[in-house]
């Protein structure tokens, strides 16, 4: 019996030797080899695992490799030669909306390069006589005002009129 204790290791030296060479192994993969995939190489879950390497002082964080830095901005959206052509021809914020940017950043980008997006005079000037004639358009009759209140009111809203007898000039 004396020689059979002897060949036989004790549970607690088999406990050790199975850790050692587990510890050996994590400390051959870490690095190079996920965590999950070390686990399940050694057959042991992935909590045990990051217990042993965080007791053992083990990294099993893997190595991070350098990609080469890709620019992508805005500025890829707005093609140069296609604002130099419409710059001052059509209006800051038509542009915006074409190159799918804020006007500040198109303002940025065209001073950056050089380009003056203010319109031609003449341009301008049909842009103005534009506004004029819609603010002409927004005014109505008073008989149209009168319709629209009684229809309104019959309907169940409250209709304020504007005073009659007030000045809207602005120098009044």
């Amino acid at each position: 019996m004396s020689t059979d204790a002897q060949t036989k290791p004790s549970a607690k030296e088999r406990n050790a030797q199975i850790l050692l060479q587990r510890l050996t192994t994590i400390n051959e993969l870490a690095g190079n080899t996920t965590p999950k995939e070390i686990a399940e190489k050694l057959n042991i879950s992935s909590g045990y695992l990051s217990m042993l390497a965080s007791r053992h002082k083990i990294s099993l964080a893997m190595e991070k490799k350098l990609k080469p830095a890709t620019k992508r901005n805005k500025a890829s959206r707005i093609d140069i030669a296609v604002l130099k052509e419409k710059a001052g021809s059509v209006p800051r914020k038509e542009l915006a909306i074409l190159f799918e940017v804020s006007e500040a950043y198109l303002s940025q980008i065209a001073s950056r390069h050089g380009i003056n997006l203010r319109l031609a005079d003449h341009l301008r000037e049909t842009m103005d006589a534009r506004c004029t004639k819609a603010k002409a358009i927004a005014q109505v009759s008073q008989e149209d005002l009168e319709a629209a209140s009684k229809l309104l009111r019959n309907n169940g809203y409250t209709v304020l009129l504007p005073d009659p007898f007030k000045r809207s000039s602005p120098n009044a």
